[in-house]
């Protein structure tokens, strides 16, 4: 009997199955391979968990979590003797660990999930909820444990005829937007040669010819900002990252076009000053701007994303976005209702700081999705605009976003 399968539902809502390999169960099993133990990997669906392990790991984010608890009572009945794990993002709020206790979870890992696991394995915890320790250097783990995938089926879409795969380079975010998971989350980097270790190996190794750079700030330390991206202009390869617009200044921008960046998902968010103080996202309108046009006029392909029903939306703030797109002309979009995630400060805090800015609907673990196939539910409401006004404005836009940049995202698939 091996030691432990670790799962990773396929996200049946989203528009496509393989765009992600799961690197966070990835890294969980080369670490514990590393200490010994015999892992393997599944990023699949509940019929392809199978029998002969003593340990089962179950990772979920917070739309998958209901698809978990279903594969927990598949393993009940295929393998009851084993015991079985829960960890990943859903846990990283304190009502999600209590209403998973009412499961029949062995163990729930919060945070970090190596050490937390070895723990488990090795029986020096007992306990049924872990909290697992947070991994200064992330240099200490392995590279993710790839061939326990078949990671040639992946393919992120950045471009037609690119094979594209995603990496990380860090972990957290000291930032404090207010609707993110990750808002003010232990931030960790790895070095630039483990980043170009990992980034050689996917190239050289698996064949992919760029990468999808999936942190939510590679660029906070340029000086480790510009040995990646030194890496990268040698290994000759295309990447797009998410990124933060008022971390990349006038040399930035030129070091990246060198190092093969083609396209760059600033998380803009609004057009609005007033909502983007709201949110505390830190960042000024004419500097967002400013940056999509460099972008554009470099060749990368900017593809900023926008929210509706922040924090004391309204009919003018929803037209400054219009406006901001307008203005600032990006070759792509993303646009979301907000979805207020259970670990978010939005709602953490809906009832005291934002009580009179927003009102947040009772919703399923099923509904917290934003990269669905269609987005038909809304669960905000502000002052000025209620759910309703919310879903209408949100199509009038999505219709309109798409004419002006000649892109529409819910039409999944490579760009061109």
């Amino acid at each position: 009997m091996k030691d432990l399968l670790l799962f990773c539902p396929l996200d049946d809502f989203a528009k496509a199955q393989y765009e992600y390999i799961p690197l966070g169960i990835l890294y969980i099993s080369s670490f514990l391979s590393e200490k010994g133990y015999e892992v393997d990997v599944v990023h699949g669906r509940i019929n392809d968990i199978k029998s002969g392990y003593k340990y089962y790991g179950l990772s979920a984010a917070t739309a998958s979590y209901t698809t978990i608890v279903k594969a927990l009572r598949h393993i009940r009945q295929i393998q009851p003797d084993a015991k079985v794990i829960a960890g990943g993002p859903h846990f990283n709020a304190g009502h999600c660990v209590i209403d998973a206790l009412n499961n029949d979870w062995d163990h729930i890992v919060i945070g970090d999930g190596e050490i937390a696991m070895l723990n488990i394995l090795t029986k020096k915890t007992t306990d049924r909820v872990i909290f697992g320790p947070t991994i200064l250097d992330l240099d200490i783990l392995p590279l993710p444990d790839y061939e326990k995938i078949n990671i040639r089926r992946y393919n992120y879409p950045l471009k037609e005829g690119l094979r594209c795969v995603n990496i990380l380079t860090s972990r957290g975010c000291p930032f404090e937007c207010q609707y993110c998971s990750t808002c003010r989350t232990g931030f960790r980097e790895r070095s630039p040669s483990k980043v170009l270790e990992d980034a050689d190996i996917l190239v050289n190794k698996y064949g992919f010819d760029s990468l999808m750079v999936a942190d939510d700030n590679v660029s906070i330390n340029k000086k480790r900002f510009y040995a990646i991206l030194e890496g990268f202009e040698k290994l000759n390869i295309k990447w797009r990252s998410l990124i933060r617009a008022n971390t990349i200044n006038q040399e930035g921008m030129e070091r990246m076009v060198r190092s093969g960046c083609i396209e760059a998902g600033p998380g803009i968010e609004s057009g609005s000053q007033k909502i983007l103080n709201i949110v505390k996202k830190h960042s000024k309108v004419e500097r967002n701007m400013e940056f999509i046009r460099q972008c554009e006029e470099r060749g990368i392909r900017c593809v900023p994303s926008f929210i509706i029903g922040l924090p004391g939306e309204d009919k003018r703030t929803v037209e400054a976005t219009y406006e901001f797109v307008k203005k600032s002309k990006p070759s792509a979009f993303a646009y979301n209702i907000l979805m207020p995630f259970p670990d978010s400060p939005i709602y953490l805090k809906r009832n005291t700081e934002f009580r009179d800015l927003i009102t947040i609907y009772p919703y399923t673990w099923d509904d917290c999705m934003t990269k669905a196939k269609k987005i038909t539910k809304c669960f905000v409401s502000t002052p000025s605009l209620n759910r309703e006004d919310i879903l209408r404005e949100y199509y009038k836009y999505y219709d309109i976003f798409a004419d002006l940049t000649g892109f529409d995202p819910r039409k999944r698939g490579t760009r061109k």
